[in-house]
């Protein structure tokens, strides 16, 4: 049985910054997602614009909601796109809430 990720975000241990849009690894850092100004593969990757993915995220650093350079990205990409995953994706988000360590306790203490 094989099963698709509900999240996926660069690795924050890699010697190379990766596309936000697409993860290809970057050797350079050239071009930048027009709205947020993290790294991209080329200014009008297609990953840029898909609305589970880059384009939550872009959205609240388009709108500085979440102010960020992209030298921080990769160590809290993850985190903040597991966040929005209840946006993007609220079936997903309640399977792992069912699954979280702590959803036991909450259904004893409700």
């Amino acid at each position: 049985m094989e099963e698709n990720p509900a999240v996926i975000g660069p690795s924050d241990t890699a010697a190379f910054y990766s596309c936000v849009g697409c993860f290809r690894g970057l050797k350079n850092v050239r071009f930048f997602c027009p709205r947020c100004h993290l790294p991209a593969c080329r200014t009008f990757c297609s990953g840029l614009r898909d609305p589970a993915g880059h384009a939550l995220e872009c959205d609240l650093l388009h709108n500085k909601v979440v102010p960020l350079s992209y030298h921080a990205w990769p160590g809290i990409a993850f985190l903040l796109r597991c966040l929005l995953l209840r946006k993007a994706n609220p079936a997903m988000w309640q399977l792992i809430e069912e699954q979280a360590p702590f959803a036991a306790m909450k259904r004893v203490e409700k």
